[in-house]
């Protein structure tokens, strides 16, 4: 690293998107226009035609950011606070609206002035003038992150560089570098959680009708589902960037969740529409075999996993009501991937079997929350209602154990298996998986997403493999 010279401290100016915070921030209140007010998409083409400057004073009228919860890049902020400490001039040079870097400044109390956006875009080379004005050329030191830098530091005395890139760092060319915080994690290991792959395990459901309607041995039906899962994996990532986007102001708030990629800033916003639309293309070539019913299900899926987002998840009990559907819809998404009739006990007792797990996340999400971080409320509920939640959930175990029972004595089960009574082991083992479940919850051993905890314990495997080992015993 090469120091930098001379007794005299230069002013430092100090970008902002990327450097101060590990985000956009006109991206940032793009996102709150839109999450609170859809309809005003169909004017940001009508905005941009009137310049840049334009645009972002429009946006940052209507959608003023909350300089409290952004994520600031913490090496920085420490080591301005330590240079503000030692007396040394720092200003925000940025070109985000001028509002908007205001706000932050008066958030951090470091910047002894601020140039931004006004009239003129003040990125790149217009913002190079700017301080070349106000400091004179080689008056200052710039710290920025990104190409549209390169004219301010070829103009300046000296440069920091943060989360810079090789390239950006060798186009500097013979600019002398005062410090260097380089980016702590992978992008593509943030890109990879993003994608939540996880969660995958959960779209095993669509395999469910394989096993019920016994198409395990045709080939065609098996490619058919396996395609299938491709598909809602591919299309579950796609709606998890999307609630990923739209719970931004939320996850930043919440002590677990403010680690997730886009609120902590460790992927930028903007690689967002790039990875859905590339997500989207692999859910559709995955259908392509599939029957047309499986891509509209699919398609209509995704609509209710959205308004879950927007909507549902801040309702009371329809929340837990629509991820108990979103799951069962998994299953009948199966069916229509391999084409065969879906059972309505099957859809019965995943209803209640699902509802049931929704419920256990609220439950965990009130108890864990209250003791750990000291927070009294997850979305519509409140803490006093952690224990009507665990009557309610425990309620909901029961009737899917019960939904079971009544199919092993209909006339259903009898056509489906030559010795239906052999499936009556597969009761006590349900049974004992749901309650089992409920009781760790209850005992403060839950993970904040049960179904995740359901597919982690070695347990399940051991319950699933002898619900399986009945079912094909009672065919």
């Amino acid at each position: 690293m090469q120091g930098v010279s001379g007794a005299a401290r230069p002013v430092l100016c100090v970008d902002l998107d990327g450097t101060l915070v590990r985000t956009d921030t006109l991206m940032e209140s793009l996102l709150v226009l839109v999450r609170h007010r859809p309809w005003i998409v169909l004017a940001l083409p009508w905005w941009m035609l009137r310049g840049r400057a334009s645009f972002k004073a429009r946006i940052a009228s209507l959608a003023p950011i909350d300089a409290a919860t952004l994520p600031y890049d913490p090496d920085v902020v420490a080591f301005l606070r330590s240079e503000h400490a030692a007396g040394r001039t720092i200003v925000l040079a940025t070109a985000s609206h001028i509002d908007s870097a205001r706000r932050i400044a008066e958030h951090l109390e470091l910047f002894a002035g601020v140039h931004a956006t006004d009239r003129v875009n003040c990125k790149s080379v217009e913002k190079a003038n700017v301080l070349a004005l106000a400091y004179g050329e080689g008056g200052f030191t710039y710290a920025g992150d990104s190409r549209a830098d390169i004219a301010v530091w070829k103009r300046a005395r000296a440069a920091i560089l943060v989360n810079a890139s090789p390239r950006v760092r060798d186009a500097l060319g013979n600019v002398p570098i005062e410090r260097e915080f380089p980016r702590r994690a992978s992008r593509a290991a943030e890109l990879w959680r993003l994608l939540r792959p996880h969660q995958w395990a959960k779209n095993a459901l669509l395999a469910v009708p394989l096993l019920t309607a016994h198409k395990y041995a045709d080939s065609h039906a098996v490619v058919a589902a396996a395609l299938a899962v491709l598909a809602m994996c591919a299309t579950a990532s796609a709606i998890y960037v999307v609630n990923d986007l739209l719970d931004l102001e939320a996850d930043r708030r919440h002590p677990v969740k403010h680690r997730r990629p886009f609120a902590s800033g460790t992927v930028p916003l903007q690689w967002a529409i790039p990875v859905i639309a590339v997500l989207a293309t692999a859910s559709a070539f995955a259908c392509v075999p599939l029957p047309r019913a499986f891509s509209l299900g699919l398609a209509s899926y995704a609509v209710a996993a959205v308004g879950y987002s927007l909507w549902v998840k801040h309702v009371a009990w329809l929340d837990a009501g629509w991820l108990a559907c979103l799951y069962t819809l998994r299953i009948y998404l199966g069916a229509l991937a391999i084409e065969v009739p879906i059972s309505g006990w099957l859809l019965a007792f995943s209803f209640f079997a699902f509802g049931s797990l929704a419920l256990m996340k609220r439950f965990t999400e009130l108890t864990s929350l209250a003791y750990r971080h000291g927070v009294h409320h997850a979305r519509a509920y409140h803490f006093d209602d952690r224990k009507f939640v665990e009557v309610v959930g425990w309620g909901s175990s029961l009737l899917a154990v019960a939904v079971l029972v009544l199919y092993l004595g209909s006339e259903t089960a009898g056509t489906l298996y030559r010795d239906p009574h052999l499936l009556w082991g597969a009761v006590p083992l349900i049974a004992y998986l749901l309650l089992a479940s409920w009781w760790a919850a209850h005992e403060g051993r839950m993970h904040e997403d049960p179904v995740w905890y359901v597919i982690r314990k070695p347990g399940t495997y051991i319950v699933l493999g002898a619900v399986l080992g009945l079912m094909l015993a009672a065919r």
